[in-house]
């Protein structure tokens, strides 16, 4: 029965190791074969070095077609679950291998679970019985949410597709212009280059799977074999607990370590790592309420860090004391932009700035809540789309007579598209005339490219990193986007530091 509970366990992880086992089959080949036809080519045209220009354009290239291939696995693994969820059968979930959405990995790990409760009960009552109605209920909702979640996903994933394919394009083109020889050499470089990184990532993802195989347990346990002898004595049992007790607590503890040995700890790390400076520092208070500048008075410990942030931005870019545009953005979800940039909003605005905040995270507006907007006035989408004026859109918040807010508005197909419109760059435009700053809230980078066409509009960056929560692998993609001049006055931002560690016990008014 324990061997039977954990196979049960493990369906969902043996489904994504036969996923990526086969694909890595087919690629071993592959990459040897694309691998030989680069030295072959090398050794018949006497080839020993390309031009740094070439090198260039090579290293680019690669970069993206690295990030083209996460994004088709993804759209691979993402159509798979799209089949399951749109299909009756009953079956385990697809592999979620490569979609670090919780959303989706939350509801796949549910529906695995009422699956398996339901196999259980199968097993031991008749399928007539009046419970599987309640249990298949659950599995049709839970089926539907999925569904939902993926299309988002898939939308998400098909315009980031897009805009790398893009860039390509660009890149392609300047290919063309090479020597013929080295246009040759870097078309079959590159095609080794894409099976390379793509077998890399996957077999990177296969180890993560296999350690999640391996670490399965069962939840059945036998505490103690039945006997028909009396009852023995329970000290071997007592000391058999304290024993393992002593062996497991530690390991949990090294473990938990482990765990957190990937993530960005300390500023001193973002320093060794990369030349962006960090402008700010944002402790973590359990149960705050989203806006936690009410007032000019307010003088709590993140109060006063708030204030420090709004100073050191007068310092940036002393060119633009009306109309600045200031962009927030991070990596993944999850890091505070949206928690960050309303309320450094509300900041500039008790410091008689007019300022107006721009909800344009369209896939996933955070801000109509924080700032409890009206849902029934239009939002950008609409202005961008054509079907509301900018006057309609506007609206003034509670927080304060300087603050105003325009929301994301009802869903929309094409975010990207909007965002890269004329109408986009004309409202910025009339924004910077009426106001002092304009405070726009984008996606994260790593899921799509929404930030990168806000930045050109944009007068500065500010970029979340969140201790204990952002992996130290950003720190390399944000020194490429310095190394690129991606984004403007690129900044950092160190967000949800420990109060008790970072030591703020002061406050600077006790009435």
């Amino acid at each position: 029965y324990k061997v039977y509970n954990v196979n049960e366990k493990n369906k969902e992880t043996e489904s994504t190791l036969q996923f990526i086992d086969k694909r890595l089959g087919s690629l071993t080949g592959e990459l040897t074969e694309a691998e030989k036809n680069v030295e072959g080519y090398k050794s018949s045209i006497g080839l020993t070095d390309i031009s740094s220009k070439s090198a260039y354009y090579l290293q680019n290239v690669s970069l993206n077609d690295s990030r083209m291939n996460e994004v088709n696995v993804q759209l691979n693994v993402i159509g798979e679950v799209e089949k399951f969820a749109n299909s009756k059968d009953a079956g385990s979930v697809p592999a979620t291998i490569g979609i670090a959405d919780p959303g989706l990995v939350g509801l796949a790990a549910e529906l695995s679970k009422l699956q398996l409760q339901k196999d259980k009960l199968l097993a031991i009552t008749p399928a007539a019985n009046p419970i599987f109605d309640a249990l298949d209920e659950q599995i049709k909702s839970t089926k539907q949410a999925l569904k939902q979640n993926v299309q988002g996903i898939k939308s998400s994933l098909l315009s980031t597709k897009r805009q790398l394919s893009k860039v390509d394009n660009k890149f392609e083109g300047a290919i063309k212009s090479m020597p013929g020889q080295e246009r040759q050499y870097v078309s079959i470089k590159r095609q080794q280059g894409t099976k390379e990184s793509l077998y890399l990532y996957l077999l990177q993802k296969r180890e993560e799977v296999a350690m999640s195989y391996a670490s399965t347990l069962t939840d059945v346990h036998t505490v103690e074999s039945a006997f028909a002898r009396p009852m023995p004595s329970k000290e071997p049992f007592i000391y058999t607990i304290a024993f393992l007790a002593g062996l497991i607590v530690p390991a949990g503890f090294i473990f938990g370590r482990q765990a957190f040995k990937n993530k960005i700890l300390t500023k001193r790390e973002i320093e060794k790592a990369t030349s962006v400076q960090v402008i700010s520092e944002i402790i973590h208070e359990q149960g705050i309420v989203p806006i936690v500048i009410a007032n000019s008075r307010n003088s709590s410990p993140i109060g006063e860090q708030f204030r420090a942030l709004r100073t050191n931005l007068s310092h940036i870019n002393h060119n633009h004391e009306k109309g600045r545009v200031i962009l927030f953005t991070s990596s993944i979800s999850g890091e505070g932009k949206s928690f960050v940039s309303s309320n450094i909003a509300v900041s500039l605005a008790l410091s008689g700035r007019k300022t107006i905040v721009l909800e344009l995270d369209l896939r996933k507006p955070k801000l109509t809540q924080i700032f409890k907007l009206n849902t029934e006035v239009p939002g950008v989408g609409d202005l961008l789309s054509g079907t509301a004026s900018k006057e309609k859109v506007v609206q003034q918040t509670n927080q304060h007579p300087n603050l105003y807010a325009m929301r994301a508005g009802g869903p929309v197909d094409n975010p990207s598209e909007l965002l890269e419109s004329q109408q986009m760059i004309d409202l910025i435009a009339q924004l910077r005339n009426e106001y002092d700053n304009i405070i726009i809230d984008s996606p994260p980078l790593r899921l799509v490219t929404d930030a990168m066409i806000l930045a050109p509009l944009s007068d500065m960056t500010m970029y979340l990193i969140r201790q204990g929560y952002t992996g130290k692998e950003e720190l390399e993609f944000i020194k490429q986007l310095e190394d690129d001049n991606a984004l403007p006055n690129l900044k950092l931002i160190f967000n949800g530091l420990d109060n008790d560690r970072y030591g703020y016990g002061y406050n600077y008014d006790n009435r």
